[in-house]
C-alpha cells in the first residue's frame, strides 16, 4: 500500500473485511488493518467482501472512504431499496459524527481522505 501511494494510487482497498459469498476464499483483511492504514497513509481506502448495510458505521468508524458492496445490493429482492439503505446508514453516521455520538481517531482524521460527508456511487449490470 505505501508503495503504491508513492507511486501515485489514488486509493488502496482491502478485502474480504468479512466473510463473503462473492469470494468465499478471499483472504480476510480486518478493520484493524484500515484503521492502521488510515493513520499511516494520506489516501483513500476502500472497503470490500461480505459487508451489509448494518455494518457500514464499524467500517466509517474504522476510517473506510469507500464501501464497495455486490451480493448484499444484487441479491436483495429490492437493490434500488437496499442501495438506498446504504446511503441512509452513511447520512446516519454523518449525523452521529456531527452531534458529537460518535469518536473519530484524531490521527486517523489527520489523513482523512473522505470528503464532509461519505459519498456512494451505485452501479449495476
Amino acid at each position: 500500500a505505501r508503495q503504491a501511494v508513492r507511486e501515485g494510487a489514488s486509493y488502496v482497498a482491502f478485502g474480504a473485511v468479512f466473510p463473503s459469498i462473492t469470494k468465499p476464499e478471499a483472504v480476510r483483511a480486518p478493520l484493524s488493518l484500515v484503521e492502521q492504514v488510515k493513520k499511516k497513509l494520506p489516501t483513500c481506502v476502500a472497503v470490500i467482501g461480505g459487508i451489509t448495510v448494518d455494518k457500514v458505521p464499524d467500517l466509517l468508524d474504522a476510517g473506510a472512504d469507500l464501501i464497495c458492496v455486490v451480493s448484499d445490493i444484487f441479491q436483495a429482492v429490492d437493490p434500488l431499496h437496499r442501495a438506498r439503505q446504504y446511503l441512509n446508514a452513511m447520512s446516519d453516521w454523518e449525523k452521529d459524527v456531527q452531534a458529537g455520538k460518535r469518536k473519530l481517531d484524531s490521527n486517523a482524521l489527520a489523513n482523512a481522505s473522505r470528503p464532509a460527508a461519505p459519498r456512494a456511487i451505485l452501479t449495476g449490470q
